[in-house]
């Protein structure tokens, strides 16, 4: 069963908080062969940069409208810029597309593991049963929710 934070009406909120950045974030999941959605959806955790103090968000240990932590930023650059999400991006999709991945997963559950790697790190993601538990409280499965949401409503 999947489960989500969210609501329609929270999703549909918060879309709009984001339409300032979505020719950024297009471009930035375009970049990396990402769907936009998946990196429209990544940037609910800052709430478009709406709940950030000078970029920085998770109390401090996060940075920017995607929220990688620090020790993966060049902390210096705007939050929202374009360069600084196709950082992040490329980050995401590192962690989608590692250079050992279980051959016998499928493509959803790359995208899911990968989720689950940059929210909680690599070392944390060990099988895709056991992947929303512990740090990840179902995480990944809620930005697949987001993803899913704002690519159905063409986002």
């Amino acid at each position: 069963q999947t489960f989500c934070f969210c609501t329609s009406a929270v999703l549909l909120q918060q879309q709009k908080n984001m339409e300032k950045y979505q020719a950024k974030m297009a471009k930035a999941g375009n970049g990396e062969g990402l769907a936009p959605a998946v990196i429209d959806c990544w940037c609910y955790i800052s709430r478009a940069g709406t709940e950030l103090k000078d970029g920085l968000g998770d109390h401090g240990n996060a940075f920017g409208l995607m929220q990688a932590g620090k020790q993966n930023h060049k902390i210096g650059k705007p939050w929202d810029t374009e360069e600084h999400l196709a950082q992040d991006t490329e980050i995401l999709y590192r962690m989608i597309n590692p250079g050992k991945k279980p051959p016998f997963w499928t493509e959803e559950q790359h995208l899911i593991g990968g989720i689950s790697a940059y929210n909680a790190a690599v070392n944390t993601v060990q099988t895709y049963d056991k992947m929303g538990t512990g740090k990840t409280y179902n995480y990944a499965k809620d930005v697949d929710v987001r993803a899913r949401f704002y690519k159905k409503n063409e986002y």
